[in-house]
């Protein structure tokens, strides 16, 4: 392996992911977002994490105890430090790198131009001869060079110098800019508008930031988060006794609020709710992040037939707020939907028509074909599809209501309103203490319900276990977009 990626490893590693289990800390009152590190990273720069390393601060302590316990973690960390030094004790962080390190530390995603881009490791520094004695042992001696007054120290493609208190390490020209920065004669990301709005609020041991440019350079879930105004995404983390909270602000996204109505009918035996205002949003969202193969066959099936648009005879009749759920069954688990509509008379003539060709696909005898029957549910017209054990299809629409699920009894639970609801249960109200009058969407998830589900399902997902529940409530502030998740981990 050679030194010069030796070094932003053990940087990156020690400073933004293992240090938490020595302690992380302390948010510095008199710094900014980002703290004094932001300073030295160019307003250019793609993405940056950071992490305050004051162990006397209560903040950290609560962190760091918890930081074994979050999913991945334990294995993130043994998989860079293996790759920092595969021999067994060769890098060692309270030996390394605790006798120096100061109040912070961080990591940037720097453009270094032509497509490129290089990884900048930032970490104060409260002791510098133990600070050079690490990179005189870790990274060797090689012939110094000047930036203008500042001393570099190249260590194959890589180099590292003395900033304003800081060690800063990483591809040469990454360091160069990151010594503009310093210096004023380039501006840094600390003094940029996009980043102080995504990370206003409340100060965290942990913070984080994804510039417009850097998120659309992401696929997959990343598209879920782009929209054409967006201009940063930023996060913050903290921790108390038994949970995990972060907070995520994204600028220039504020969208449409409602009231959660419909959530707060959803019964009580959920594991698992999503709200949000508009179906067909949703479905678009679900369409930028990869599944526009399978709408577009349900379109094409819908249309050759039933005759239906899925867009304007389904969809466009649903706005004004759903809320979709997961349920333990009999015999499999429990999918429930509940959404407003504007022309229940419209909805109603839809899915008549879906009817047959519905009950044509999920049968199991081409001879004898399941039919649609007629019930009243709760003082609702419902209408009932017995295609097997545990799956039976159902649809209410009651005033500009419309309920669907896989089982009758999901439906009348919802449509019965002396029942008892999800929101007055001990895990929802421990991860979502207080649901605004309105949000942008609301989420929440009994995850160790869901995997007793996933096991009967033959799913698995040990990483999950240590977390118990964990919830999102994203709501409009001004012009952005900010979203609470709680993650409880007792």
């Amino acid at each position: 392996m050679t030194r010069g990626p030796l070094l932003v490893l053990a940087g990156a590693v020690a400073l933004l992911v293992a240090i938490l289990a020595l302690a992380v800390g302390a948010t510095i009152a008199d710094s900014g977002p980002g703290g004094d590190a932001a300073q030295l990273v160019p307003a250019s720069a793609l993405a940056f994490a950071r992490l305050s390393t004051d162990p006397d601060d209560p903040d950290a302590r609560r962190l760091a105890r918890l930081a074994p316990r979050i999913p991945g973690y334990l294995r993130l960390r043994d998989a860079a430090l293996t790759a920092v030094s595969p021999a067994p004790g060769a890098f060692d962080l309270r030996r390394d790198v605790r006798p120096w390190l100061g109040d912070e530390a961080a990591v940037a995603l720097v453009d270094l131009g032509g497509g490129r881009y290089g990884s900048l490791v930032i970490a104060q520094v409260r002791d510098r001869p133990r600070a050079e004695a690490l990179l005189q042992r870790v990274a060797g001696s090689r012939p110094a060079a000047r930036y203008g007054t500042t001393v570099v120290r190249r260590f194959g493609g890589n180099a590292a110098a003395f900033v304003r208190g800081f060690l800063v390490a990483g591809p040469e020209l990454a360091v160069q800019r990151s010594i503009d920065a310093a210096r004023g004669d380039a501006p840094s990301l600390g003094r940029s508008r996009a980043f102080q709005r995504a990370l206003e609020g409340s100060r965290r041991p942990a913070e984080g930031y994804v510039s417009a440019r850097g998120l659309r350079a992401r696929g997959g879930v990343a598209r879920l988060l782009d929209h054409p105004r967006l201009r940063a995404l930023g996060a913050a983390a903290g921790a108390d006794a038994r949970s995990l909270h972060v907070r995520v602000r994204s600028t220039g996204t504020g969208g449409e609020q409602f009231r959660p109505t419909l959530a707060a009918r959803v019964p009580a035996g959920a594991v698992a709710l999503v709200a949000a205002p508009d179906l067909g949003r949703a479905a678009a969202a679900a369409q930028r992040a990869g599944a526009g193969a399978a709408l577009d066959a349900a379109r094409e099936w819908l249309r050759e037939g039933a005759a239906v648009d899925l867009d304007r005879d389904l969809l466009g009749k649903l706005g004004g707020g759903f809320a979709a759920w997961l349920a333990p069954g009999e015999a499999a688990p429990v999918i429930g939907l509940a959404a407003h509509t504007g022309d229940p008379d419209g909805l109603r003539v839809a899915l008549a028509r879906l009817q047959d060709p519905i009950a044509r696909l999920l049968a199991q005898d081409a001879e004898a074909l399941p039919v649609f029957t007629a019930r009243e549910i709760a003082g609702a017209d419902a209408y009932t599809l017995d295609a097997g054990v545990g799956f039976q299809p159902t649809y209410a629409i009651a005033g500009e209501t419309l309920v669907l699920a896989t089982s009758p009894s999901a439906v009348e639970a919802f449509l019965d309103r002396r029942g008892p609801r999800l929101e007055s249960t001990r895990a929802f109200r421990a991860a979502v203490p207080d649901v605004p009058r309105r949000v942008e969407s609301l989420g929440f998830f009994d995850v160790r319900q869901l995997l007793t589900l996933g096991e009967q399902t033959g799913l698995t997902a040990e990483d999950l276990r240590p977390v118990h529940a964990a919830s999102a409530v994203i709501q409009r502030e001004e012009d952005d977009t900010t979203a609470e998740l709680f993650f409880e981990i007792p």
